[in-house]
C-alpha cells in the first residue's frame, strides 16, 4: 500500500521491477538461456516475469521487456508504460 502518494509508490515500483527485471536477464545472459519476460501486474504490484507469476495477475501489455537496456534504461522504459496501467487500484 502506498505510504506517500500514488505517483511515489509508482516511482518505487517501476524501479523495484526494473532492478529484478535487469538482474535476471543479466544472470540468465551469462548462462546464453534467453530470458523472454513480460510484465504482469495485480493491485499495487508490478512483476516481471515469463509465465504468470500469480492467479489474479493480469499481463500489462504484450511486449517483451527489451533485454539490451541498463537498468536505469530498463526503469525509464518501463516508467513511461506503466503509468497507463490500472495497477495503483486496491481490489
Amino acid at each position: 500500500m502506498p505510504t506517500k502518494s500514488n505517483a511515489q509508490f509508482h516511482v518505487n515500483e517501476t524501479a523495484r521491477v526494473a532492478s529484478e527485471a535487469h538482474a535476471a536477464m543479466m544472470l540468465a545472459g551469462r548462462g546464453a538461456i534467453s530470458l523472454e519476460l513480460y510484465l504482469w501486474y495485480t493491485p499495487m504490484k508490478l512483476w516481471a516475469a515469463e509465465e504468470k507469476p500469480a492467479e489474479n495477475a493480469q499481463l500489462a501489455f504484450a511486449e517483451r521487456l527489451p533485454g539490451h537496456l541498463t537498468a536505469d534504461q530498463l526503469c525509464a522504459w518501463l516508467a513511461s508504460r506503466t503509468a497507463r496501467i490500472p495497477y495503483l487500484t486496491e481490489e
